[in-house]
């Protein structure tokens, strides 16, 4: 059975309403298990609200365990700077403006260098939102931080007189990953001393909003589709 004794709910801490409308919703009675969970700097072992769990909703006396993703591939693309931009010449990567200047500021979003190959080095410090980047021998590469097949290339424009780029060329194909979640943990749970019980939610809409930062990075577009009884607003 589920609650035997010896399992018991112990939260973390204060319990957060994730939920848009609990009335319109469906939570069922689990337990969680600390498969996968890191102890915190206090030592304990916390599963957030909002963490997807994957369980068997019809043997419930087996915990449920936190989701597990595959990282699947991530798709990538190219633009080369063939002109060195001059001062105060614009390059534009999905609408934010990164602007050539004598000195470099990533605060500012603002790069530097005389040559193609050094501007390119010193535009890859920037922060590009959904991309990672890197540079070489002044051709940018933007990498998805998270493999999405229905990703869209990086749109990449200049104001520039002097500065001359290429076209986005495609790279790598991305790959969806894969994540075998089927439901939401409603409350936060301290399993550092093993199993406890638990409420999953299999129906329902949630505020990312909520959310513990790192719990929405839990929360994938593999995770999303898996949950079609689930929704996600913002």
């Amino acid at each position: 059975m589920l609650n035997q004794t010896g399992v018991v709910t112990i939260s973390g801490g204060t319990r957060k309403i994730l939920l848009v409308d609990e009335k319109n919703s469906t939570a069922i009675s689990c337990k969680v298990a600390n498969t996968g969970v890191d102890a915190d700097a206090n030592g304990k072992k916390i599963v957030k609200a909002g963490t997807p769990l994957n369980g068997d909703f019809e043997n419930r006396s087996v915990a449920f365990t936190k989701a597990v993703t595959t990282s699947g591939t991530k798709g990538t693309w190219t633009v080369e700077i063939t002109t060195a931009f001059a001062t105060d010449e614009k390059i534009t990567v999905d609408g934010v403006d990164y602007v050539c200047k004598a000195t470099e500021s990533v605060d500012d979003n603002q790069f530097a260098g005389s040559t193609a190959a050094e501007q390119a080095t010193s535009l890859a410090k920037m922060a590009y939102g959904r991309f990672t980047v890197t540079a070489s021998s002044g051709t940018l590469t933007f990498t998805q931080k998270v493999a999405d097949a229905t990703g869209t290339a990086p749109v990449v424009t200049k104001t520039a007189t002097t500065g001359a780029i290429g076209d986005v060329t495609d790279g790598t194909a991305a790959v969806d990953g894969t994540n075998n979640a089927n439901c939401i943990l409603l409350h936060e749970v301290d399993v550092t001393n093993g199993t406890q019980n638990a409420q999953a939610v299999i129906f329902g809409t949630f505020d990312l909003n909520k959310f513990e930062e790192d719990v929405v990075a839990l929360v994938t577009n593999q995770v999303k589709k898996n949950l079609k009884m689930i929704q996600f607003i913002r």
